[in-house]
């Protein structure tokens, strides 16, 4: 299940004029391993023809939509849940990451952080060697759904 939000245009590029539509795409899907979550953003040209800003917009989002409680709470679930099937590493490694500020730091920089501090390999598992799903919790799945039904 899926659905594109529309929110007000803003004036992205500072010309003193609201003409850009931003748009927010989010995604459940059921796979065989459980649900996966998925969200982009994206800023429209003043035509709409065309993005001119698009992506993981979780960082510009929150700026530019500062009193949006959907916008907030979207980007919450966002940047603990997006691509829930995609982790490079366990649950303490990535908490290793965190603590240190280096959640955002490249793949290498994240591997040798965690060799210097003997948690590369986490168990029999070596960190990057495959994708690991985190189940995200029902009470979440059941938030999203309902962000996709009403939206």
């Amino acid at each position: 299940m899926k659905t594109k939000i529309e929110l007000p245009k803003i004036d992205y590029n500072g010309i003193g004029r609201k003409i850009n539509a931003v748009t927010i795409n989010v995604e459940l899907k059921e796979t065989e391993k459980g649900k996966v979550f998925s969200m982009s953003a994206g800023v429209w040209n003043s035509k709409g023809t065309d993005m001119i800003c698009c992506g993981q917009m979780c960082d510009e989002l929150p700026e530019l939509y500062p009193n949006n409680k959907l916008v907030k709470r979207l980007v919450e679930i966002w940047e603990k849940y997006h691509l829930n099937d995609l982790n490079a590493g366990t649950e303490r490694q990535e908490q290793a990451l965190y603590n240190a500020g280096k959640e955002k730091a490249g793949y290498t920089e994240q591997g040798e952080y965690l060799k210097s501090i003997g948690l590369y390999f986490d168990g029999d598992y070596e960190y990057g060697s495959k994708w690991i799903f985190r189940p995200i919790p029902e009470n979440i799945i059941e938030e999203i759904e309902q962000i996709i039904l009403n939206n």
